[in-house]
């Protein structure tokens, strides 16, 4: 509880009871660095990392989607992050582990990476699906109704397209897909439960554990690679 550990996150949440976690924030590899990408993509994608290669990746997707099925409560729901990579793989395997879609949230990136080859359109958004195990998922609307955001006034609903911005006053540390933590506080304004137990699958640099654990949740995070361990550790600790 409250760790972030080195394991693979099947064999990690394999360890973990039946339904008893709240909620999951999961930013899985999108699989930007595997074979099937033109040359353009190759050339000029920015992730280039070994745990980004995998060669199958439908049932790495449906293996770990498993696990996070059987130990989430009815009441909890899971969050996913993905792109055209790797969406598509992710919503299907959803489907076949038993989770029902709330909602796929597109999220707009205003300073997004440019297009450099000019071969196709500038890629400003990445999509999150939120989607649950019963019709009994927890949903804050109050709370997130009453809120305001940089792109929602006080008191109106939240809808589905988030106009976020790539903080850099948030810090780099060194992940080629860190999220930033106003993302991902808004997932955890939705979806989250105080002293509730949060589960994240791809630890990374430790982003949603931060993020959960300043809302005020428990957290176990999985992470491979040991150096983001280390980072994750040290990012937590100077947070206590």
């Amino acid at each position: 509880m409250n760790d972030v550990i080195f394991t693979d996150c099947i064999d990690g949440m394999k360890s973990i009871p039946n339904e008893i976690v709240d909620l999951i924030i999961a930013d899985p590899p999108y699989n930007l660095s595997n074979n099937n990408l033109s040359f353009e993509e190759k050339k000029w994608n920015k992730v280039n990392e070994s745990w980004d290669k995998l060669e199958d990746y439908d049932e790495f997707t449906y293996s770990w989607l498993f696990e996070c099925h059987r130990i989430l409560k009815d009441t909890g729901s899971i969050w996913v992050f993905g792109t055209r990579h790797n969406i598509h793989s992710v919503n299907l395997e959803m489907n076949k582990v038993g989770f029902s879609v709330i909602n796929e949230v597109i999220w707009y990136k205003r300073n997004a990476f440019p297009n450099l080859t000019c071969r196709r359109l500038t890629e400003s958004h990445e999509t999150i699906i939120w989607a649950s195990k019963s019709k009994n998922y927890r949903f804050n609307y109050q709370d997130v109704k009453a809120d305001e955001f940089s792109d929602k006034k006080k008191d109106r609903q939240l809808r589905d397209v988030w106009d976020i911005t790539i903080y850099k006053a948030e810090g780099n540390f060194g992940h080629p897909t860190q999220k930033p933590l106003t993302v991902l506080s808004r997932i955890l304004k939705i979806s989250g439960m105080k002293d509730g137990l949060c589960v994240i699958p791809f630890a990374g640099v430790g982003s949603e554990c931060f993020a959960a654990k300043e809302y005020g949740m428990n957290y176990i995070g999985f992470e491979t690679n040991e150096e983001y361990v280390k980072i994750a550790l040290e990012r937590l600790k100077n947070n206590e």
